[in-house]
């Protein structure tokens, strides 16, 4: 009996210290496991933070990358606009520019043909612009036409006008007739050359006709104005001494109707009104007159009116 009851109690601590040792282990593998988890978790957070962290830096460069190229392709489009509003504004000439304008290459083409010139040796530029001070406001002077020869620069005022064209009145060369003319301008004074166009419309078949006085600024005075401004403009960019001619051309087509009657007495502001007459001119020109410019001398003088007409925006410095 007693044998009996001390195999129980040996038995009974077997399987005590039995279960002791395997819940301690249990205990320590479910520990593991829990660390396990708890570190895969972890590198499973770090893995995906760096992931994150690396999907946004791609996404910044992205994005970045693109708000550059949207913003360089929009400034593109800006300057390809601004060229495009420059180009309208370098060729929207009137008829009558556009008609001395191919009036300027036939001589140019003449000059090369006949070797009096080289094609280097005639620089054409139309409807340019020139900045100036205008009673203490910056603003700009147009130019019709601007040649350079070797001889000198020249700019030719056009004036495209029908019916009689009265150019260079005063009313004080009119004698007796003075009366009229301080009708119809009053506040003119006496020794300044008015430019008038006389309009005149058949009002019926029969004889009633009616007259219109249409006043013009006189382009003989406007155009010395204008290459006065231009010689300023070019002594502050250049060493330039030379003298601008101004030149005036009415080249709207002669008949019975329409024609110009000059009175002026300028004698610094060659009128014309025949194309030939203003072929001629330039070919006397550079038979009779010295070489001023060199060839490179031209090519700066063109770069500076370039410089500025060619501005995405008239900019006054």
């Amino acid at each position: 009996m007693l044998i009996n009851i001390i195999i129980f109690i040996v038995l009974a601590l077997l399987f005590y210290f039995i279960y002791k040792n395997q819940k301690k282990a249990y205990n320590q593998e479910v520990k593991n496991l829990k660390l396990q988890i708890i570190t895969s978790l972890e590198e499973a957070n770090d893995s995906h933070r760096k992931y994150l962290n690396h999907t946004v830096l791609q996404l910044e460069a992205a994005s970045e990358k693109k708000l550059e190229m949207q913003e360089q392709k929009y400034l593109e489009d800006i300057n390809e606009k601004d060229k495009y509003i420059n180009n309208l504004y370098r060729m929207s000439m009137s008829r009558g520019e556009i008609l001395t304008y191919q009036l300027l290459r036939e001589i140019k083409q003449e000059l090369i043909s006949e070797n009096i010139r080289y094609d280097s040796e005639m620089i054409i530029l139309n409807n340019i612009f020139i900045p100036y001070l205008d009673n203490q406001q910056k603003t700009v002077r147009q130019i019709d036409h601007l040649i350079v020869l070797p001889t000198g620069v020249y700019i030719i005022e056009t004036k495209h006008l029908k019916d009689i064209i009265i150019h260079g009145l005063a009313k004080e060369r009119l004698g007796q007739h003075a009366s009229f003319f301080e009708a119809l301008f009053p506040n003119e004074q006496s020794n300044i050359e008015k430019t008038f166009v006389i309009e005149s419309q058949n009002k019926s078949p029969q004889t009633q006709r009616e007259i219109k006085i249409i006043d013009q600024k006189n382009p003989a005075l406007e155009v010395k104005k204008t290459a006065q401004i231009l010689t300023s403009y070019l002594k502050e960019k250049v060493e330039f001494d030379q003298l601008i001619k101004p030149l005036v051309y009415f080249n709207y087509s002669k008949s019975d109707r329409n024609h110009v009657i000059n009175y002026s007495e300028l004698k610094d502001v060659p009128i014309f009104t025949e194309r030939d007459e203003v072929s001629h001119y330039f070919k006397d020109q550079l038979m009779i007159q010295e070489r001023v410019f060199e060839v490179e001398e031209m090519l700066e003088i063109k770069l500076i009116i370039d410089e500025f007409n060619d501005q995405k925006s008239f900019d006054f410095k």
